[in-house]
Formats: C-alpha cells, sequence, structure tokens
C-alpha cells in the first residue's frame, strides 16, 4: 500500500509516499513527513482480490472523526484517488477502469477526512455486514 500526501504551499511543495506493509496495522502515523501541514491524501492498494484496509481519522483507529474502509475485489492495484467521494454509511461498488482496479468501499464521514488520515487498520475489525461509526 502507499498512501499519498499531496500539497503545495507557495515554492514550497510537500509530495510524500509513505510505503506501507499489507497487514502491518499502524495505530498513529502523526510522525510521518509532512503530517501536519494542509493538503490531501489519495492512495493506491496492491494485493489479490479481497484484500481489505480502513483508514480512520483518529489514532487508535478511532471511528467518531470518521473512516474509510476498501475491499479489493480484483488482483489490479487499486487507487483512491479522492477519499471523500462516497456515499455516507453503505457499500459502493467501483468498477474496474483504465486507473483502477475494482473495489467495495465503505465511508463514515468525517470533518476534512481526506486531510486527517491518521491511522490504519487491515483485515474485517467489526461484527455483522457493514462497519459501523459511533
Amino acid at each position: 500500500m502507499r498512501l499519498e500526501y499531496n500539497i503545495s504551499l507557495g515554492d514550497s511543495a510537500c509530495d510524500e509516499l509513505l510505503h506501507l506493509d499489507r497487514g502491518k496495522d499502524i495505530s498513529n502515523v502523526v510522525a510521518t513527513p509532512c503530517y501536519l501541514r494542509s493538503g490531501r491524501y489519495t492512495f493506491t492498494l496492491d494485493g489479490p482480490a479481497g484484500t481489505l484496509v480502513t483508514l480512520f481519522a483518529e489514532p487508535s483507529f478511532g471511528k467518531e472523526r470518521g473512516f474509510l474502509t476498501v475491499v479489493k475485489e480484483d488482483d489490479a492495484l487499486v487507487w483512491v484517488l479522492h477519499l471523500e467521494d462516497f456515499p455516507a454509511n453503505q457499500w459502493v461498488d467501483r468498477p474496474k477502469t483504465r486507473k483502477s482496479g475494482a473495489y467495495r468501499a465503505f465511508y463514515h464521514p468525517g470533518p476534512a477526512f481526506r486531510e486527517r488520515v491518521t491511522s490504519i487498520r487491515w483485515g474485517q475489525w467489526w461484527t455483522g455486514d457493514a462497519p459501523r461509526g459511533p
């Protein structure tokens, strides 16, 4: 997985790729480059169909400030460009395109979620058919 943080402030730019090991939960990414600057995240997700990851806008996988769960539907690389471009609190299917593999996503909104990804958890962490907010 690569989590990209993109920002431009005048003549200064902060384009960072965070390479994250699949299956390794991260309870707090605050120490990573550019975290405290304003901007937005995008991410790519590799691996086989069924790979599942959730990005949280709160440390230690807290749900109050929003989260996005993505499940790969094929073996192609998934690229999620707009983290908030999903209907709230329901599963949505995104078909394969020239730029991304097919995936399912569940978005629980939070304020400025795309700028505040703080923790990352792999695999299903909820019970039932869908994740739930706080």
